[in-house]
Protein backbone atom coordinates (compact mmCIF):
# COMPACT_ATOMS: atom_id res chain seq x y z
CA UNK A 1 0.00 0.00 0.00
CA UNK A 2 2.84 2.36 0.85
CA UNK A 3 4.52 1.54 -2.46
CA UNK A 4 1.30 2.36 -4.38
CA UNK A 5 0.96 5.70 -2.57
CA UNK A 6 4.57 6.64 -3.35
CA UNK A 7 4.14 5.62 -6.98
CA UNK A 8 0.96 7.72 -7.27
CA UNK A 9 2.74 10.73 -5.72
CA UNK A 10 5.66 10.35 -8.16
CA UNK A 11 3.30 10.23 -11.15
CA UNK A 12 1.38 13.30 -9.93
CA UNK A 13 4.62 15.28 -9.64
CA UNK A 14 5.67 14.22 -13.15
CA UNK A 15 2.51 15.54 -14.84
CA UNK A 16 3.40 18.75 -16.71
CA UNK A 17 1.49 21.91 -15.90
CA UNK A 18 1.30 25.24 -17.64
CA UNK A 19 1.65 27.59 -14.66
CA UNK A 20 1.87 31.18 -15.78
CA UNK A 21 0.07 30.42 -19.02
CA UNK A 22 -3.34 31.42 -17.75
CA UNK A 23 -4.98 32.28 -21.06
CA UNK A 24 -5.31 30.52 -24.38
CA UNK A 25 -3.40 33.32 -26.09
CA UNK A 26 -0.43 33.11 -23.71
CA UNK A 27 -0.19 29.37 -24.29
CA UNK A 28 -0.51 29.66 -28.07
CA UNK A 29 1.97 32.53 -28.32
CA UNK A 30 4.60 30.24 -26.82
CA UNK A 31 3.75 27.54 -29.38
CA UNK A 32 3.09 29.84 -32.37
CA UNK A 33 5.43 32.86 -32.35
CA UNK A 34 4.09 36.29 -33.30
CA UNK A 35 0.49 35.31 -32.56
CA UNK A 36 -2.26 37.62 -31.37
CA UNK A 37 -6.01 38.08 -31.38
CA UNK A 38 -6.88 40.79 -33.93
CA UNK A 39 -9.03 43.57 -32.49
CA UNK A 40 -11.42 45.55 -34.72
CA UNK A 41 -11.93 49.25 -34.07
CA UNK A 42 -14.37 51.66 -35.68
CA UNK A 43 -17.42 53.85 -35.12
CA UNK A 44 -19.79 50.87 -35.44
CA UNK A 45 -17.92 48.92 -32.75
CA UNK A 46 -19.77 49.84 -29.57
CA UNK A 47 -18.30 48.39 -26.38
CA UNK A 48 -15.24 46.20 -26.05
CA UNK A 49 -14.16 42.87 -27.40
CA UNK A 50 -14.72 43.07 -31.17
CA UNK A 51 -12.39 40.64 -32.92
CA UNK A 52 -11.65 39.19 -36.33
CA UNK A 53 -12.98 35.65 -36.84
CA UNK A 54 -14.72 33.45 -39.39
CA UNK A 55 -18.53 33.43 -39.75
CA UNK A 56 -18.61 29.99 -38.14
CA UNK A 57 -16.29 30.53 -35.20
CA UNK A 58 -14.17 27.36 -35.53
CA UNK A 59 -14.47 26.74 -39.28
CA UNK A 60 -13.01 28.22 -42.46
CA UNK A 61 -15.11 30.74 -44.37
CA UNK A 62 -15.82 34.46 -44.66
CA UNK A 63 -14.06 36.66 -42.14
CA UNK A 64 -16.22 38.95 -40.05
CA UNK A 65 -16.08 40.99 -36.86
CA UNK A 66 -17.88 39.70 -33.77
CA UNK A 67 -17.99 40.65 -30.13
CA UNK A 68 -16.14 37.99 -28.14
CA UNK A 69 -16.88 38.93 -24.53
CA UNK A 70 -17.64 35.39 -23.35
CA UNK A 71 -15.34 33.38 -25.59
CA UNK A 72 -11.62 33.57 -26.28
CA UNK A 73 -11.05 35.34 -29.62
CA UNK A 74 -9.36 33.48 -32.46
CA UNK A 75 -5.58 33.76 -32.64
CA UNK A 76 -3.78 34.92 -35.78
CA UNK A 77 -0.10 34.75 -36.65
CA UNK A 78 1.86 36.66 -39.27
CA UNK A 79 4.67 34.64 -40.83
CA UNK A 80 7.69 36.90 -41.42
CA UNK A 81 9.11 34.54 -44.06
CA UNK A 82 6.22 34.71 -46.53
CA UNK A 83 4.20 37.60 -44.98
CA UNK A 84 1.15 35.33 -44.87
CA UNK A 85 -1.51 35.79 -42.21
CA UNK A 86 -2.67 32.55 -40.55
CA UNK A 87 -5.54 31.73 -38.18
CA UNK A 88 -4.67 29.20 -35.49
CA UNK A 89 -7.44 26.58 -35.09
CA UNK A 90 -5.90 23.91 -32.89
CA UNK A 91 -2.67 22.00 -32.31
CA UNK A 92 -2.78 20.43 -35.77
CA UNK A 93 -4.55 23.02 -37.94
CA UNK A 94 -3.87 26.57 -39.07
CA UNK A 95 -5.73 28.26 -41.92
CA UNK A 96 -4.37 30.92 -44.29
CA UNK A 97 -6.21 34.21 -44.64
CA UNK A 98 -7.10 34.49 -48.33
CA UNK A 99 -7.98 37.59 -50.33
CA UNK A 100 -10.67 37.28 -53.02
CA UNK A 101 -11.37 39.85 -55.74
CA UNK A 102 -15.11 40.58 -55.52
CA UNK A 103 -15.08 43.63 -57.80
CA UNK A 104 -18.26 43.80 -59.84
CA UNK A 105 -18.60 45.28 -63.35
CA UNK A 106 -20.29 48.43 -61.99
CA UNK A 107 -17.76 49.00 -59.16
CA UNK A 108 -15.60 52.10 -59.53
CA UNK A 109 -12.68 50.60 -57.59
CA UNK A 110 -11.36 47.10 -56.76
CA UNK A 111 -13.04 45.50 -53.77
CA UNK A 112 -11.36 42.57 -51.99
CA UNK A 113 -12.99 40.14 -49.53
CA UNK A 114 -11.09 38.43 -46.71
CA UNK A 115 -11.66 34.72 -46.07
CA UNK A 116 -10.01 32.15 -43.85
CA UNK A 117 -9.07 28.75 -45.24
CA UNK A 118 -7.55 27.55 -48.47
CA UNK A 119 -9.71 28.53 -51.43
CA UNK A 120 -10.04 26.64 -54.71
CA UNK A 121 -7.79 28.00 -57.45
CA UNK A 122 -9.66 30.61 -59.43
CA UNK A 123 -9.00 33.89 -61.19
CA UNK A 124 -10.67 35.69 -58.24
CA UNK A 125 -8.15 34.50 -55.62
CA UNK A 126 -5.42 37.12 -55.19
CA UNK A 127 -1.90 35.71 -54.88
CA UNK A 128 1.34 37.49 -54.11
CA UNK A 129 -0.07 39.85 -51.46
CA UNK A 130 1.71 40.58 -48.19
CA UNK A 131 0.43 41.23 -44.67
CA UNK A 132 2.46 43.61 -42.50
CA UNK A 133 2.18 45.32 -39.13
CA UNK A 134 2.52 49.10 -39.06
CA UNK A 135 2.64 49.82 -35.33
CA UNK A 136 -0.42 47.96 -34.05
CA UNK A 137 -2.27 48.31 -37.38
CA UNK A 138 -2.59 45.37 -39.80
CA UNK A 139 -2.07 46.32 -43.44
CA UNK A 140 -2.38 44.43 -46.70
CA UNK A 141 0.00 45.08 -49.59
CA UNK A 142 -0.20 43.97 -53.21
CA UNK A 143 2.92 45.10 -55.03
CA UNK A 144 3.45 48.82 -54.30
CA UNK A 145 -0.20 49.39 -53.28
CA UNK A 146 -1.50 49.17 -49.70
CA UNK A 147 -4.93 49.32 -48.11
CA UNK A 148 -3.46 51.79 -45.54
CA UNK A 149 -4.96 49.63 -42.79
CA UNK A 150 -8.55 50.40 -43.86
CA UNK A 151 -11.14 47.61 -43.93
CA UNK A 152 -14.92 47.61 -44.39
CA UNK A 153 -17.53 45.55 -42.59
CA UNK A 154 -20.25 45.05 -45.21
CA UNK A 155 -23.42 43.01 -45.77
CA UNK A 156 -22.86 39.80 -47.74
CA UNK A 157 -26.46 38.75 -48.21
CA UNK A 158 -26.57 36.63 -45.05
CA UNK A 159 -27.18 37.55 -41.44
CA UNK A 160 -23.50 38.34 -40.76
CA UNK A 161 -21.25 40.95 -42.25
CA UNK A 162 -18.20 40.19 -44.36
CA UNK A 163 -14.82 41.91 -44.17
CA UNK A 164 -13.51 43.72 -47.25
CA UNK A 165 -10.70 46.09 -48.22
CA UNK A 166 -9.53 48.09 -51.22
CA UNK A 167 -6.12 49.15 -52.50
CA UNK A 168 -7.61 52.30 -54.06
CA UNK A 169 -8.63 55.11 -51.67
CA UNK A 170 -12.24 56.23 -51.80
CA UNK A 171 -15.42 56.75 -49.82
CA UNK A 172 -17.01 54.00 -47.73
CA UNK A 173 -19.02 51.64 -49.92
CA UNK A 174 -22.80 52.00 -49.34
CA UNK A 175 -24.00 50.07 -46.27
CA UNK A 176 -20.45 49.42 -45.03
CA UNK A 177 -18.70 50.52 -41.85
CA UNK A 178 -15.03 51.49 -41.84
CA UNK A 179 -12.90 49.45 -39.41
CA UNK A 180 -9.23 49.10 -38.62
CA UNK A 181 -7.58 45.89 -37.41
CA UNK A 182 -5.01 45.84 -34.61
CA UNK A 183 -2.71 43.45 -32.80
CA UNK A 184 -1.82 44.51 -29.28
CA UNK A 185 0.24 41.50 -28.22
CA UNK A 186 3.75 42.21 -26.95
CA UNK A 187 5.25 39.32 -28.90
CA UNK A 188 4.50 40.72 -32.38
CA UNK A 189 7.69 41.80 -34.07
CA UNK A 190 6.82 44.56 -36.47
Amino acid sequence: MLLATLLLAAVAVAIPTFDGLSTQHNFISNVVPRSTPITAMGDAMRGKGHHLCSHNFDEPGNLTIIQTLHKAPPIFSLSPADQQLWQYQNESTVYPVTVLNTTGPSDDRPFLQLLVGKQPRSTNVISGGAWKWSGSSLRYWLGPKSNSGIYYSCPTGGSRLGLFTSLVPGPNPPGCNLVTLHGFSENIQR
